[in-house]
């Protein structure tokens, strides 16, 4: 009879010798001690994901916020909230936010119009907010509750709250 050590530390042969590679795993700290803890947590939650999914699923955490907007929405929103006499002004501080790598330009001129809600000074500084972070004025925007007690919640009312949010903002644009 071998050395053997199960996954859970306990050896097969009690009074055979070990090596020192297989007593590295059980030291705290070590690299095979972390690689074991990161393989057997894992195990653990693909267990139960797989046998309580209601309970155990993963976080619920939005891949897009909102659909795809276009330039059109932009300024038919743009009429709708401003007077007819800003309608130029308006559209020049919108055009002075410009698109990054991962996000659409309208989306985030919209979430920016929804949170000046008619006010240009507002909006001037929601645009300068934009250009440093744009998730600071989408998240706002589409999710106001969200974004400040989402963190605390399990899943499922994270999901329910995102979901109410999003429709009352699909709304919003609709108006």
């Amino acid at each position: 009879m071998g050395n053997h050590i199960t996954e859970y530390g306990m050896m097969s042969c009690i009074g055979s010798q070990m090596s020192p590679a297989h007593l590295t795993r059980f030291i705290p700290g070590t690299s095979e001690w972390r690689r074991l803890k990161v393989w057997r947590r894992t195990r653990l939650k693909m267990f139960l994901r797989s046998w309580l999914p209601g309970i155990f699923a993963p976080d619920y955490i939005p891949t897009r916020l909102s659909p795809e907007h276009t330039n059109d929405d932009v300024e038919r929103i743009v009429r709708r909230d401003f007077p007819t006499a800003e309608f130029a002004n308006v559209m020049a501080i919108l055009s002075g936010y410009v698109a990054r790598l991962n996000d659409n330009p309208a989306t985030v001129r919209l979430a920016a119009l929804r949170l000046a809600n008619g006010n240009i000074p507002r909006l001037q500084a929601l645009i300068e907010s934009a250009k440093a972070d744009y998730r600071d004025v989408v998240m706002p925007a589409v999710c106001p509750s969200y974004s400040q007690i989402g963190a605390n919640l399990s899943g499922r009312k994270r999901r329910r709250i995102f979901e109410s949010e999003r429709q009352q903002y699909e709304d919003w644009l609709r108006r």
